[in-house]
Parts: C-alpha cells; structure tokens; sequence
C-alpha cells in the first residue's frame, strides 16, 4: 500500500483534477507532470538560493515567478504562496532577517512538496 499524501503540502483536488485528464491507453499526465516538476524546478530553487544569498531581489523574482505557477498547477499552494512572497519583496523594506526567514520557509515548503508528489501513484494503481 502506498503511503498517503499530506494534505496541507498538497491540494488532492488538484491532483485528481489532473487525474480526471487522463486519456485511455495514454501515457499518465499526472505523472508525467511530477517528473517534469521534479526534473526543472531544481533550477529555480538554486536560483531562489542564490539570489537570496546576494541579495538580487529581481532575480529572486523572476525564479519565485517561474516556481510559482508549477507549484500551483500540482496542488503545492503553500509553496505557491511563498513563491508570490518572495517574488513581491522590496528591496527597501525587506531586512536580511526577514529574506532569510522568507528563505527558509521556501526551502521546507519546497523539501515537503517534492517528497509529498513522490508519494502519488500512477493512475489506476
């Protein structure tokens, strides 16, 4: 038996949503739609890092930008929330503190949602 997904990570709504997609005798969309997020938001999230420790609130944008919407569309709203936090930081009013702490709540959220999408089985199964 599989293990369950976590609802507060993810939105099975959404996950059965995509499900309801599915096309016979097809490929499975859904995860087919996990690996590709598995596989391309690893970028992203070196580039949160990254723009976070240089403090490039406009590359830490643009890659909270690109993460958001994925996130979104697989059911990770918590992750998808954070992603529109980081992406609206002002560089005037955010302190290191609270980039850091904004950070680190993105890293979790990210951490869980991978590992919460892991657990879903292929379609009939």
């Amino acid at each position: 038996m599989s293990e369950s997904v976590n609802q507060d990570i993810i939105d099975l709504k959404i996950i059965d949503e995509l499900r309801s997609l599915q096309s016979e005798g097809q490929p499975d969309l859904l995860m087919a739609l996990i690996k590709l997020f598995n596989e391309t938001t690893i970028e992203s999230a070196n580039q949160i890092k990254t723009a976070v420790s240089s403090r490039d609130l406009q590359s830490l944008s643009d890659a909270a930008h690109s993460l958001k919407s994925s996130a979104a569309n697989l059911g990770a709203l918590k992750l998808a929330k954070i992603c529109l936090d980081l992406e609206k930081l002002d560089r005037a009013t955010t302190s290191s503190d609270q980039l850091l702490a904004l950070y680190n709540s993105f890293a979790t959220e990210y951490d869980l949602a991978i590992k919460e999408l892991n657990k879903i089985q292929p379609s009939g199964t």
